[in-house]
C-alpha cells in the first residue's frame, strides 16, 4: 500500500484480498487446439479466502503472440469488500532494462493523478522510472498505456499491448521486495 492507502485505512478494510492472493490454489489446466496455428490454454485457480475463481485464458498463436484474458469470478460478490487491484505480475531477465511505452508520461501517473502526464511515446532505462519515496512503496506507474516494450541493448524483448489500455510499472525488484523494504 502507498502512504495514501495507509492513511485511509485500506490495508484493514481490504486486507482480505492480500490474504486471498497468497492462498491461490491451482484447480485445473486444460489445453485445446482451436486451429492448426492456435492453441488455447485455460488455467483455473481457486481463491478460497474470498470464494472466487481466478481464470486465465492464454490464446497462443503460431506467430508467438499470446493473448491473455483474465477473469475473477466470485461465488457471492455481496460478501466481498472493494477489490483494490486486479492484474498480473511477471518477472523478466534483468537484461531487459529499457522500457518504451505509448501512454502517459514521462513521469509516473496513477488513475487519480494523471492530468500532468501527456499521452505520448516515451523510452528510458528501467532504473530511471523509480521514484524513491521516503517510505518504500509502489512507484513509477504509467497509466493509459496502449503498449509497453521491455528490451535489451539489442532491441530484443517483450511487448505488452493493452486491449484497450494498461496501467504498468517496470522495476528492477519485485513487489514483495518493495513491500518488505523498510528504507530506501
Amino acid at each position: 500500500p502507498i502512504d495514501n492507502d495507509i492513511g485511509n485505512g485500506m490495508p484493514e478494510r481490504l486486507g482480505i484480498w492480500k490474504e486471498a492472493a497468497g492462498q491461490l490454489k491451482a484447480d485445473s489446466v486444460t489445453a485445446e487446439q482451436i486451429k492448426p496455428q492456435i492453441i488455447k490454454i485455460t488455467a483455473n485457480a481457486i481463491l478460497p479466502t474470498v470464494r472466487c475463481i481466478y481464470r486465465n485464458n492464454y490464446i497462443i498463436y503460431g506467430s508467438g503472440d499470446v493473448i491473455i484474458e483474465t477473469a475473477l469470478i466470485p461465488d457471492n460478490y455481496r460478501h466481498l469488500p472493494e477489490l483494490p487491484r486486479f492484474g498480473m505480475q511477471m518477472a523478466v531477465p534483468g537484461r531487459f532494462d529499457t522500457v518504451t511505452w505509448f501512454g502517459r508520461g514521462p513521469h509516473e501517473s496513477y488513475w487519480d493523478r494523471k492530468t500532468s502526464a501527456s499521452v505520448g511515446l516515451y523510452s528510458a532505462p528501467v532504473e530511471q522510472q523509480i521514484h524513491d519515496y521516503l517510505r518504500p512503496q509502489e512507484n513509477g506507474n504509467k497509466t493509459d498505456v496502449r503498449w509497453l516494450a521491455l528490451t535489451d541493448k539489442d532491441g530484443v524483448g517483450i511487448l505488452a499491448v493493452g486491449m484497450p489500455l494498461l496501467s504498468v510499472s517496470a522495476w528492477p525488484y519485485t513487489m514483495d521486495m518493495l513491500q518488505q523494504a523498510r528504507h530506501i
